[in-house]
């Protein structure tokens, strides 16, 4: 068996004559154009157009990317998760792809020797996906429970090799989905894990000062290190490799790139030796370059890593990538009250997603619209009003969120457009908390405040 990393969560496994591509994503301006590759691609998509099957984890841009699909064959089956909602699903049917669902934790073979079982990251586990977000659309029999999480993980074997290809998967919430994996396939040969977070903490916060930012990104890049120790641990492999997550944000938006408190891969590596959490001689960590293949049984990589250049790096973020536009950028300015008229349905869709959920907070919701004006949106449900940004700000607790209002706009109208959860990850959001708390239902429900 051999694994080839392409890009960030991009990577190819191959046995024998059978090639799966990983969670496509090799163009650069996914998240509505803020994120792009480094060092920048320099191999042709197509090389990748005749594999024979695409395995998507989950619905993040950084995974199913349009663009990077419109390079690659439509008649290649995509393999997801039977997810309980169909989202993904509709997705890539509607880029002309044909759908493979696997049911949760079942070994499925594909071709030749290799099998591939995908496992949801809540284990299909009500309880589990309750403690996260609440399971607001179970009733009280969960004989049809599927999972509502958006994101999986994929082990794939071939008999004799076992690779576990963990995603994005939150440790906490998806250990005893990893756990089945152990106690499945027992000896794990390599793993691919995830090393650092993509949300929008601490660089979008403006109620942070700066050297705030600075000393909450380099805590970022730690907490986020317990993760990947945590699953070397939990599956003891031979071999490990830090991937996903591998970006910088372009166009306006760059000058946040010093405050998002993600390492590079070396970094990571050198702060793993330095917290010795890990017995790096035992769990073997490997890092790649673009187009790299490592022969999980030969335990070899087709050629030396090397670091990327931080030099380098700025000068490319200031020459090339800064100037870059996002697509939304050559869209008409709404008005203030075309905003407003998305409002009333966005909050009763919101609100009725809060009931359902039982969640309820004293912290408001200030979307600034555009010209001083902006809705103040109870998330305890008390209605929704508009007034000017000053006044709203009067208020003792809130978190506002501000976006140019041409993403605004798209966000509003739907999730076919734009989605909060989206923008949030590209940095599009600037938020301001007043106190400086973190309520995770409150983020959650605003996914749903679209008309």
């Amino acid at each position: 068996m051999e694994l080839e990393f392409i890009k960030s969560s991009t990577v190819l496994v191959r046995d024998g004559d059978t090639e799966v591509l990983c969670d496509p994503w090799l163009i650069d301006g996914a998240y509505y154009g803020s994120w792009a590759h480094y060092p920048p691609v320099d191999f042709d998509l197509e090389d990748y157009s005749d594999v024979d099957y695409i395995y998507v984890s989950h619905i993040h841009p950084d995974h199913i990317q349009e663009e990077t699909f419109d390079h690659l064959n439509s008649d290649i089956p995509v393999i997801i998760h039977d997810f309980q909602f169909d989202f993904l699903k509709k997705n890539v049917e509607r880029m002309g792809f044909d759908v493979i669902e696997l049911p949760h934790n079942e070994r499925t073979h594909l071709d030749g020797d290799l099998f591939i079982n995908v496992l949801a990251a809540d284990n299909c586990d009500p309880e589990a996906c309750g403690s996260f977000f609440g399971c607001d659309w179970l009733d009280d029999s969960t004989e049809d429970y599927g999972s509502s999480q958006i994101d999986t993980m994929a082990v794939f074997d071939n008999g004799n090799s076992t690779l576990v290809n963990t995603n994005d998967c939150p440790f906490e919430l998806s250990r005893p989905a990893a756990e089945n994996i152990l106690n499945d396939y027992g000896h794990i040969n390599y793993l691919l894990t995830s090393f650092a977070g993509a949300g929008p903490y601490p660089q979008c916060f403006e109620n942070l000062t700066e050297r705030k930012k600075e000393r909450e990104a380099e805590n970022k890049k730690r907490d986020f290190l317990q993760k990947t120790e945590n699953y070397v641990n939990l599956f003891k492999p031979d071999y490990f490799t830090l991937f996903a997550g591998i970006y910088v944000l372009q166009g306006k938006l760059a000058e946040l790139n010093k405050y998002r408190g993600v390492p590079t891969r070396g970094e990571a590596a050198e702060l793993l030796q330095q917290r010795g959490n890990i017995n790096l001689e035992e769990h073997e960590c490997i890092l790649l370059n673009s187009q790299t293949i490592f022969d999980v049984e030969e335990g070899k990589a087709s050629e030396t890593y090397t670091e990327v250049d931080k030099d380098w790096l700025r000068e490319y973020i200031d020459t090339e990538l800064k100037g870059r536009k996002y697509s939304y950028e050559d869209a008409d300015r709404p008005s203030l009250d075309d905003l407003k008229e998305y409002i009333p349905a966005a909050y009763e869709r919101m609100d009725e997603k809060r009931t359902q959920l039982g969640f309820k907070s004293d912290m408001d919701i200030i979307v600034d619209l555009c010209d001083g004006g902006c809705a103040q949106v109870s998330m305890s449900g008390d209605g929704y009003e508009f007034m000017t940004v000053d006044e709203a700000r009067q208020n003792e607790q809130y978190v506002k969120y501000d976006v140019d209002p041409r993403l605004l706009q798209r966000i509003l109208q739907g999730p076919q457009y734009a989605h909060w959860n989206n923008a949030e990850i590209g940095s599009h959001i600037t938020f301001e908390r007043k106190p400086d708390k973190f309520e995770r239902p409150l983020y959650y429900c605003m996914n749903f405040f679209h008309a």
